[in-house]
């Protein structure tokens, strides 16, 4: 909006927990990857148009929206809470852009929406799918590889076991390799339907 890009329309953030962690960018403006005072984040996070969505009732008006705006929603890889309502009234409107951001597992509607299936079961009902999807990967809930690695840094023993369970294919095996090579630990990447047992006989 700043760079006139798009123009100055409405964006609605629809996520409990995405109202709630936007008070920790303002009071810790220094953890965060890109390095601002509050005053200057502050300018960067709030527009005239910015609407912080609280109640579920509100949540569910965004549906009558038939203008320009910008929808913020989350819930994981879309398995339940507001994105659904979201879902059902916008996957079917070949003017609506659905943009999902981060990983999507396989078998979610997150993964089948990337998949280009041509039908979304939401609510027990198949929702066709005519808006245009888009997928970036430059956001994300999780820490990056070499944040994790600092993570297991600081551990002042060596795990027993670590599992790779977050990811897949090839990616998957390669990060559990980096992490028998820089930290020299005990590293398993599980099966389908693998069972392991956790504990020791006493």
């Amino acid at each position: 909006m700043v760079e006139k890009k798009i123009p100055m329309i409405p964006v609605y953030v629809d996520s409990p927990m995405a109202i709630a962690a936007m008070n920790l960018f303002y009071q810790y403006p220094f953890y965060h990857k890109v390095m601002m005072d509050q005053q200057e984040l502050a300018h960067e996070l709030e527009t005239k148009m910015l609407v912080f969505v609280k109640s579920g009732q509100d949540s569910k008006a965004l549906n009558n929206i038939k203008e320009n705006a910008i929808i913020i929603s989350s819930s994981g890889m879309m398995t339940g809470g507001r994105i659904l309502h979201h879902m059902m009234h916008r996957l079917g409107n070949p003017q609506d852009t659905f943009l999902i951001a981060g990983y999507q597992a396989e078998g979610t509607r997150g993964r089948k929406l990337l998949d280009k299936s041509p039908t979304i079961k939401i609510f027990g009902k198949e929702i066709s799918v005519h808006c245009t999807v888009e997928h970036i990967t430059a956001l994300s809930g999780h820490a990056d590889k070499e944040e994790l690695f600092r993570w297991m840094g600081n551990f002042r023993k060596a795990p027993a076991i670590t599992f790779t369970v977050h990811g897949e294919g090839k990616e998957l095996e390669q990060y559990a390799q980096s992490i028998r090579e820089r930290m020299k630990w005990n590293v398993v990447q599980p099966q389908y339907l693998q069972r392991v047992t956790l504990f020791k006989d006493l």
